[in-house]
């Protein structure tokens, strides 16, 4: 068997394109994980980021799989050695901690109505539920956030780790649009207006850089491949 390399996807990358553009489509992106081989591919087509596709008019966006990056900014918090993630936001420094997350559901497990999603295998996920995008949601959640609020009197927290979920489940919502019309399903204007913007680079290292942009805010993290 033949092992697939850069040349080899790029190849049948472009033949997808021009195979939709001649049944009548519009090719708007390629999607992908940021694996080696999918590296080279993009760089060979000047991306990631908007290029212009070899021997052709058309212009196209190549983008990271955000499901994926996703996963891995909740992987990298729980796996660093503090459980800490410093940012910069709006020129300040802040410090999200994980081990806040785990006093919110701590005290929220023992409500008789819970506040919030977590639960212990969200919080305390093993190596294969670590792959559980339906956990990580559980975590970076609107009702997260106003769970910290709601127990701020009793709970003492980082600032920072509640502007860090906010940041990054304001993103996910953003990023996981199915159709021009879910800010209507989710009554949700920021689907609509498009107020944030997240960029990923990738550089020689192996982490790849999440820019998040919301209103003129920026916040950058780190995020293995």
């Amino acid at each position: 068997m033949v092992k697939l390399n850069a040349n080899h996807l790029k190849e049948y990358i472009l033949e997808v394109i021009a195979t939709v553009k001649h049944s009548g489509g519009q090719p708007v992106s390629v999607i992908c994980d940021n694996c080696p081989v999918n590296q080279r591919v993009y760089k060979d087509l000047g991306g990631p980021g908007l290029v212009q596709v070899p021997n052709d008019t058309l212009q196209m966006y190549l983008v990271h799989d955000y499901v994926h990056i996703f996963k891995n900014i909740r992987n990298n918090w729980i796996t660093e050695p503090q459980q800490e993630l410093s940012f910069e936001l709006d020129g300040t420094e802040y410090k999200a901690c994980w081990k806040d997350i785990c006093h919110l559901y701590e005290i929220d497990s023992k409500t008789p109505l819970r506040m919030t999603k977590l639960t212990h295998t969200a919080v305390f996920p093993k190596v294969l539920q670590r792959q559980s995008v339906p956990l990580v949601c559980n975590v970076f959640d609107d009702k997260t956030v106003a769970a910290f609020e709601a127990v701020k009197d009793k709970l003492e927290f980082q600032p920072g780790t509640v502007k860090f979920v906010t940041l990054i489940t304001t993103w996910f919502q953003l990023m996981n649009v199915k159709d021009r019309y879910s800010y209507i399903k989710l009554r949700d204007d920021r689907v609509n207006h498009g107020s944030l913007i997240v960029t990923v680079s990738k550089s020689w290292s192996p982490y790849a850089t999440l820019s998040v942009h919301v209103g003129g805010k920026v916040v950058e993290k780190d995020v293995v491949s």
